[in-house]
């Protein structure tokens, strides 16, 4: 019996270091083909990597004066405020 438990105790060890090394090897190959990917979509301009960045950048990054209440109807009295503003500085 306690050969039996010996050769069970090498087999753990032995299937431990095989899953320690293909999970070590699945990690290198993923991180290659994600590199290969985002390679693949910058040759591209971006492609659809960066679909869902580009929408929310541009719902965030959107400007717009219509919440100063004063300057909805003449863009013209904020854009001379702001350059006061700026050229002061």
């Amino acid at each position: 019996m306690p050969k039996l438990a010996l050769l069970y105790g090498e087999i753990n060890i032995t299937v431990n270091r095989l899953f320690k090394k293909l999970m070590i090897h699945v990690g290198y190959e993923s991180s290659r083909l994600w590199k290969v990917y985002v390679d693949e979509c910058f040759k591209k301009g971006g492609g659809r990597m960066f679909y869902s960045i580009a929408i929310q950048d541009k719902a965030y990054l959107s400007v717009t004066n219509e919440h100063l209440a004063t300057y909805r109807h003449s863009p013209k009295q904020h854009l001379e405020q702001q350059a006061n503003t700026w050229s002061s500085r």
